[in-house]
């Protein structure tokens, strides 16, 4: 706070700067401030003491005696754990690794190894320090609340990431995955207490027993089918429209947790995890929590029922109210298992409460949609002799898939679309992306953050998403690259003119599979292979796997490192790789993926997914990946 007093920041309005302070600075001995702000500090304190009894563990005494030998400074070297460590399902030993202090990038060295050299640490510290304090000093510039919480949360989560939340303890949670599940039960402890007219009262807000807390997940259901969806494999464009297709299924989760924040009047903070089609937020037991999130349900169904007509599903799951108590090592796995059986009656029963008309206001005219080969047609195009007929869902997935490899920015906002390049969702939401470099205006905004590219240096204020959305482009050198005239004329099809920039065709990546014969021809065919990948036991690993104990903490970090595999790190893979280059994204996020590219590149790259998978695990033979 000093530092960025003294750089001149800003608070937003609203902000209490002096009573923010005040919450942080004695959040371990909160009595010495309740004199000055009340029982508000009380809040964080007990978000912070409840994330910590679930989060933390005593080290064992070899490791105590280990900080002895090493002297006072044993806290600036004591390197953060992999929480890959913690998974044991009896496949062999867990491995002891530790993780590097390094910015969370794409292809930065951050695989744990099984012994840093942490020598160097404190200078590490100084870089990571010096970074964070930089992009939360870009991040105040910003005006727009929930823009601002965004920033913020990236700029944790990119230099935190490997810093231990406590070397006292066992150093295996990171201090990005402490302090954002201390941030959510502070939240819901507030809103809870707000409901009840309590927020004075010290002692209600010390109750552990009292149930004032709710999981609330959304899983959607349908999304395999859904996404091959498709009329004929010779669907005109059906690159772009998978590659459109996988990204909003995501949207749709991300959209549904937005929706419930500003329902229950929640932050991005409260949202546990979002990744592979479910997210979970920890909420509030208000009096009117579940009202809300049926009138939010109706609303959901009615909009996915029209756009895709019972093939997909976001069915919400919100638990019965619960203790902090409930939240404590010794009591979470049984509070988990209520959540995923609850996840799982909510499956059962998609599109509940309620009876809904399927093809009441659906308009077939004598053909269905081109693309899909199933829903009504929202618009139809002309190109050449014949006509394209696309349905909503379809439409949309055209106009995006042609840009979506050079977006740049991705926001979320309700109204009226301020240009084409817009998706309606539910709630009155509209995702919106742009092309260009400059930031878009956050005035009305309820997102907005900074897709990442291995290219892109610019150091804005906003979030930095993550996004696997790797696809090949035409290179200078491939616009004359013979191949594509031999495939094309084996084809009996006249060779489409591209410009250098052009995401490759699937044509484009079949004939890569093409190479030279050594006599002035080609050898191999120009066939295209579909990868699909996703790690083994997963229900396993979560439900029973954590040998250390389970935690919100544990979950979120496990989930967000898994997911940052398949987001992050394969997409440095393709984009830096001669060999994979002209893999194919159609989606990766959560557990899984599915690539397609050449085919015998493909079976190469399965290998070195599984080599770099078992890397970035640890070396644990307890977590696999298969593929096939």
């Amino acid at each position: 706070f000093d530092w960025l007093i003294q750089k001149g920041a800003e608070p937003q309005a609203g902000i209490d700067w002096r009573r923010v302070r005040l919450v942080g600075a004695f959040h371990h001995k909160p009595e010495s401030a309740v004199r000055e702000i009340g029982a508000a500090a009380w809040i964080a304190a007990e978000a912070d003491r409840l994330a910590s009894g679930m989060d933390r563990k005593e080290k064992d005494a070899a490791r105590e005696a280990e900080a002895d030998r090493t002297g006072w400074d044993a806290f600036i070297r004591t390197p953060l754990k992999s929480p890959f460590n913690a998974v044991a399902l009896g496949l062999g030993a867990p491995p002891d690794a530790e993780l590097p202090l390094e910015e969370l990038r794409p292809g930065a060295p951050l695989a744990p190894r099984k012994r840093l050299d942490t020598g160097d640490f404190q200078k590490r510290y100084e870089r990571l320090w010096k970074g964070f304090l930089e992009a939360v000093g870009r991040a105040l510039s910003l005006k727009n609340a929930a823009v601002l919480a965004e920033a913020l949360l990236s700029a944790s989560e990119r230099f935190l990431w490997c810093v231990p939340s406590s070397t006292k303890d066992e150093p295996d949670i990171s201090l990005h995955d402490h302090a954002r599940a201390a941030a959510a039960i502070a939240a819901a402890i507030y809103r809870w207490h707000e409901d009840k007219g309590s927020l004075d009262d010290e002692q209600a807000v010390r109750d552990r027993e009292a149930p004032k807390f709710r999981f609330l997940a959304g899983d959607l259901s349908g999304i395999q089918s859904t996404l091959f969806r498709l009329q004929h494999q010779q669907v005109r464009g059906v690159n772009r429209v998978l590659r459109a297709r996988s990204f909003l299924m995501g949207m749709i989760t991300e959209a549904g947790a937005l929706a419930a924040r500003r329902a229950l009047g929640l932050e991005v903070f409260s949202v546990l995890q979002n990744a592979g089609g479910r997210f979970l937020m920890l909420v509030a037991a208000t009096g009117d929590c579940e009202e809300k999130i049926e009138g939010l349900r109706a609303e959901i169904n009615r909009w996915i029922q029209k756009r895709y007509r019972g093939d997909l599903a976001l069915n919400l799951a919100l638990t019965a109210p619960f203790s902090g108590n409930d939240l404590l090592r010794e009591n979470l796995p049984a509070l988990l298992a209520r959540l995923n059986q609850t996840i799982e009656e909510a499956k059962l029963r998609p599109f509940s409460p309620g009876m809904i008309v399927v093809h009441r206001d659906a308009e077939y005219k004598d053909r269905a949609c081109s693309i899909c080969g199933v829903r009504p047609p929202a618009e139809t195009e002309k190109v050449d002799d014949s006509e394209i007929h696309r349905c909503e869902a379809c439409a949309d997935e055209n106009r995006l898939g042609r840009e979506l490899p050079r977006v740049r920015w991705l926001s979320w906002r309700r109204g009226e679309p301020r240009s084409g390049r817009s998706v309606a969702f539910f709630d009155g939401l509209r995702l919106e992306w742009d092309k260009r470099g400059d930031r878009p205006d956050e005035h009305g905004l309820e997102s907005l953050t900074r897709v990442w590219s291995g290219r892109d240096t610019d150091e804005g204020p906003a979030g930095l998403r993550f996004l696997a959305n790797y696809v090949p482009v035409l290179q200078e050198g491939d616009l004359h690259d013979p191949r594509y005239d031999l495939v094309a004329r084996q084809r009996g099809e006249s060779r489409e003119k591209f410009d250098e920039g052009d995401p490759k065709t699937f044509g484009h990546i079949a004939a890569a599979a093409l190479e030279p014969d050594g006599s002035g021809g080609w050898k191999s065919e120009p066939f295209l292979a579909v990868l699909k990948a996703d790690v083994d036991r997963l229900g396993m690993i979560f439900g029973r796997g954590l040998a250390g104990g389970i935690s919100l903490g544990r979950l979120a970090g496990l989930s967000r490192s898994m997911d940052f595999f398949f987001t992050g790190q394969l997409y440095a893979l393709l984009e830096g790789s001669d060999t994979f280059r002209d893999t194919y994204t159609v989606y990766a996020g959560g557990d899984d993926l599915l690539l397609v590219g050449p085919w015998h590149q493909m079976l190469e790259l399965a290998r070195e997914l599984r080599r770099q998978f078992h890397q970035w695990t640890g070396g644990n033979p307890n977590i696999t990946l298969s593929a096939g």
